[in-house]
């Protein structure tokens, strides 16, 4: 795989991707919500929603736009950036084919409203399976063993955790895009720490999308990613993960900046399971949903996820010359970061309640 000081151009391809791959994602931002608005692919408000207004949901189009060709502008000045020097497809084919495929599968959703969960995940594990575990698998010495196998199975799984993940924690603005920017800037700093280009021009044009869609997501949004966009993002982010794993970066750095997402879902998902809710309707339960029910603004919740995403990718980027021991402590880092964020969100929902019903009694906290 190509490093740094092997690729002619990259200094130049990384400062021209992310700019290009932000003016892309803005400039086609006002074009998605004209198309969605025409074609009626707006959000309506309901009771467990945090917004009150019909939302454009095809903004996520816009961010597919700006990271394609942001990536396309970095390989047209490093073509040899994501060439791959095993039997393995070149990394940004599968990169690029898994995302756009997660995204087709979203954007289906979203025009179509109400495509069953069990048909998105077969498409979702049609991807993993067909797309990402065949390059893992292209890493190793042929034939196939049941090592190399067992890895190119949990790349797939994981992929379709993450992506629905991503897509679970979509549901306050800003979050999305400024956490997306987050983990595409440590994808990138895993690149220059360990010299691989792929992870450096692929971390940095998502970083560009997702900062070029955040301007108009904030709150009040006008635009919301939909789950075409969610599911880019998410794809584009796991097979980044995915890739730097196969080049050799240890699992915990890249592990470690997805921890605040992965703690809140998962605790949120035990708690519905274990009191027989079911886990694939819609509520307000997750834990930056119960800071928002608890007074905090939308734009302080993504700033603390980001801020929190941020720290925990500091931690993963800082682990990669330790020894195991140094490893796992970054590991119990981002773990106590991201336990204590889902901790903060269960007292402050509670402080909160019983200061509305001190002021008016009956009052919820969702009023």
């Amino acid at each position: 795989m190509a490093s740094l000081s092997s690729v002619d151009g990259l200094r130049t391809a990384a400062l021209v991707s992310p700019v290009v791959a932000f003016a892309v994602t803005a400039a086609a931002v006002p074009l998605s919500i004209k198309v969605a608005r025409r074609f009626g692919v707006l959000d309506a408000p309901t009771a467990r929603s945090s917004h009150t207004v019909p939302t454009p949901r095809l903004g996520g189009m816009a961010v597919v736009a700006g990271a394609v060709v942001g990536l396309g502008a970095a390989l047209a000045l490093a073509p040899d950036a994501l060439r791959s020097t095993t039997d393995a497809t070149d990394p940004g084919v599968v990169l690029v084919v898994a995302a756009l495929l997660l995204a087709a599968i979203g954007l289906a959703d979203d025009l179509v409203r109400g495509i069953p969960v069990t048909v998105r995940l077969v498409g979702q594990a049609l991807v993993g399976f067909g797309v990402v575990a065949p390059w893992v698998l292209g890493l190793h010495p042929r034939p196939a063993t049941v090592g190399s196998a067992a890895l190119a199975a949990s790349a797939a799984v994981g992929l379709i955790a993450f992506v629905n993940v991503f897509n679970f924690m979509d549901g306050v603005d800003g979050i999305s895009a400024a956490v997306a920017t987050v983990m595409g800037l440590h994808l990138a700093l895993l690149g220059v720490a360990d010299e691989h280009a792929a992870l450096v021009v692929a971390g940095l044009a998502v970083a560009g999308a997702a900062a070029g869609f955040l301007p108009r997501n904030l709150r009040p949004a006008t635009v919301f990613l939909g789950d075409g966009g969610s599911y880019f993002l998410g794809g584009w982010l796991a097979v980044g993960g995915v890739v730097a794993v196969g080049l050799g970066t240890p699992p915990v750095a890249v592990l470690a900046v997805t921890l605040p997402y992965l703690a809140d879902t998962s605790t949120t998902l035990v708690d519905r399971i274990r009191r027989g809710e079911d886990w694939r309707a819609s509520h307000q339960e997750h834990a930056y949903q119960r800071l928002v029910l608890a007074g905090w603004s939308h734009r302080r919740v993504a700033a603390l996820l980001a801020g929190l995403t941020a720290a925990c990718g500091l931690a993963g980027v800082a682990s990669l010359e330790a020894p195991p021991a140094g490893q796992g402590l970054a590991l119990v880092a981002a773990a106590a970061l991201s336990g204590g964020y889902v901790v903060l969100s269960r007292r402050s929902l509670t402080a909160g309640a019983r200061h509305l019903d001190d002021v008016a009694p009956g009052v919820t906290a969702s009023d």
